[in-house]
């Protein structure tokens, strides 16, 4: 429930965006979690995510270093991919199902990465209409002085 209502949130705040992507990923993956019940097959629908997130990294610039965000999304993906392999067997002898923590990881990182990155550069002007690049997290700094 508190994944829905933070999902919702996150969505309205955030409507302006023009990439629909991440919101489109967002909801999927968040989905299994929000149903009563789902069975393994259900789980089919987690491709269209992954197959967006694959789509944003390969159309990103790579000299340009990865958000950890984004590193912890890749690791678990790969994560539950094996973990969908290994967990029947796995639930069976310890009564506890790997994909639903595995997964609610996903979403909320799916959810926090609707948001656009704070480290994205601003173009502000400064003296004599030059532009100058700031990042978000320095700005305090720059305008105290």
């Amino acid at each position: 429930m508190i994944l829905g209502v933070a999902l919702l949130l996150y969505l309205w705040r955030n409507r302006s965006i023009d990439s629909r992507d991440r919101s489109i990923a967002a909801i999927i993956s968040s989905a299994p979690l929000l149903m009563p019940y789902y069975v393994d097959y259900d789980l089919l629908l987690l491709a269209i995510p992954a197959v967006l997130l694959a789509a944003e990294m390969l159309d990103r610039n790579p000299a340009q270093v990865l958000p950890m965000r984004d590193r912890w999304l890749i690791r678990l993906w790969v994560g539950l991919y094996i973990a969908l392999i290994f967990n029947p067997a796995f639930t069976l002898a310890t009564h506890f199902n790997l994909v639903v923590p595995l997964l609610s990881s996903i979403a909320t990182i799916s959810i926090v990465r609707i948001r656009p990155e704070r480290a994205v550069l601003l173009a502000t002007p400064m003296f004599d209409d030059q532009m100058v690049g700031l990042r978000a997290a320095s700005m305090p700094r720059a305008l105290a002085s």
